[in-house]
């Protein structure tokens, strides 16, 4: 199935605003600890999204009940914000954009294993474009002694959360099929919120302003509003593609430096944002032949408890 602008613009719009988390993130850390900026992020993240949940939604609290695997992707985000925090600290962070690009290559072979999706011409163009695109950004293609910088230690862990992030955009493909995208958001981001608190339970005390400010920035336009939008995407874009567009982030994170903090953009790196946003060509583009989508259907979840999908097995044989 190809994607309709809708949902392109959707997933792309989601890509922009998680690209602005970066200079955010560069302004909290510089006071601030990582798992204090983590814990007041998700804290203030969740804490939306349950507000919402109440306003709109408690006579549905019931259905809650049926959202037991929609805990994975909560597991796999929060595995994935950790890993990553903890890898970028032991490794450069030129090597950590190098492995996350792995994922441009992981989730198609994910992603052909859980949810049978297959890649056509257009897509293996769109991979290519990306992983040269991406490298080209990231490292301006200056490999001489980048293996030997960072630990192996850093590597493994930014390696480590590359594969949970993989899962997680598979997952949370293969639930919007199943679900209504606010549960996805209100169970994952319940999830991460319970797992992060550990890590400094006491940051919203110890957190400063500029803490406490970048985290709530962090949580309405780096969390709420981009995972709504890419859960909506994704009931109509697949996971490969959503990945292929993924370094558009690192791009709108470029693009704010270069506005913001006076940072340029040197030749290649210039030649790797053009081929990030030529991605867009082959994916938009309709198949030969291709006349229409097929209508999707939506699985609603009542106060009234379970209600499977059309063509699904019931939940009570």
């Amino acid at each position: 199935m190809k994607p309709n602008h809708k949902s392109l613009v959707a997933l792309l719009f989601s890509l922009v605003l998680w690209g602005t988390s970066f200079p955010a993130l560069k302004i909290a850390l510089k006071t601030n600890s990582t798992a204090t900026v983590m814990v007041v992020r998700y804290g203030f993240s969740f804490a939306l999204v349950l507000a919402y949940f109440l306003a709109r939604h408690r006579h549905e609290f019931r259905s809650l009940k049926a959202m037991g695997p929609l805990a994975l992707i909560g597991v796999y985000n929060f595995a994935g914000s950790y890993l990553q925090f903890a890898g970028i600290a032991r490794t450069t962070a030129t090597k950590s954009a190098v492995l996350t690009n792995i994922m441009i290559v992981a989730v198609p072979i994910l992603a052909y294993w859980v949810l049978d999706e297959r890649m056509d011409r257009s897509k293996w163009i769109a991979v290519v474009l990306s992983v040269v695109g991406a490298l080209m950004l990231t490292t301006n293609l200056q490999f001489r002694g980048l293996l030997s910088r960072g630990t192996l230690v850093g590597d493994l862990l930014v390696t480590a959360a590359t594969v949970f992030w993989a899962l997680f955009i598979v997952f949370t493909r293969k639930y919007t099929r199943q679900y209504r995208g606010f549960w996805l958001l209100l169970v994952n981001q319940a999830v991460t919120f319970c797992l992060s608190v550990p890590l400094a339970p006491t940051a919203f005390v110890r957190a400063d302003r500029f803490g406490l400010l970048a985290g709530l920035y962090l949580a309405v336009f780096c969390t709420v509003i981009p995972t709504a939008l890419y859960n909506f995407s994704l009931k109509r874009v697949d996971a490969t593609t959503s990945t292929i567009l993924g370094p558009v982030e690192t791009l709108v994170a470029a693009l704010i430096g270069i506005v913001f903090f006076a940072e340029t953009l040197r030749p290649f790196e210039l030649v790797g944002t053009g081929l990030i946003l030529a991605t867009l060509i082959p994916l938009s583009l309709p198949k030969r032949g291709q006349i229409g989508e097929p209508a999707l259907t939506e699985c609603a979840y009542t106060d009234s408890g379970d209600s499977p999908c059309p063509g699904s097995k019931s939940a009570n044989p």
